[in-house]
């Protein structure tokens, strides 16, 4: 026996009721009252699944259990730098020695971190200078070369 309109409309009012956002709470009520209507099986009270089941049964094959690798994870050296601080490191053990009580441009701190065989890049160094004078461990100043600006680095 069929169920009437009211009824079918009852239906897909209950099903759509937890849907809060009101145009697709909209649509779907649309939906599923064409479904009802079509599919037949308003009067039935099997959910889709259950229908689905009655006309075709879904077979699974089943997988054997993949064997997962075990990742080692490896604790970082200081989270959040990827290269392992060899420039921060060197540049502090520099301040610590008193190098920087005069003042001192990148040049000569490449001279001196040679020296110590604590090789750096230019392009390294200097961005490891200019991270401690942000912080404010060194004073960066400005000293002209000609037309070439380059900086004296200094303790505070």
């Amino acid at each position: 026996m069929r169920k009437s309109y009211r009824e079918i409309g009852k239906q897909a009012e209950d099903a759509v009721r937890g849907i809060k956002d009101r145009d697709l709470r909209r649509e779907a009520f649309r939906i599923l009252l064409l479904q009802f209507i079509a599919g037949g099986n308003g009067g039935n009270g099997q959910g889709h699944r259950a229908a689905r089941k009655a006309h075709a049964p879904v077979t699974k094959t089943a997988r054997p259990a993949a064997h997962k690798r075990k990742v080692k994870i490896r604790p970082l050296k200081r989270p959040g730098r990827r290269g392992g601080g060899e420039g921060t490191v060197a540049i502090q053990k520099l301040i610590d020695a008193g190098i920087f009580r005069t003042g001192r441009d990148a040049a000569g701190i490449m001279k001196e971190l040679a020296r110590r065989r604590m090789p750096l890049e230019p392009s390294q160094l200097r961005m490891v200078l200019l991270r401690f004078s942000r912080a404010r461990k060194l004073r960066r100043r400005v000293k002209m070369k000609g037309r070439k600006v380059t900086y004296l680095y200094s303790v505070r």
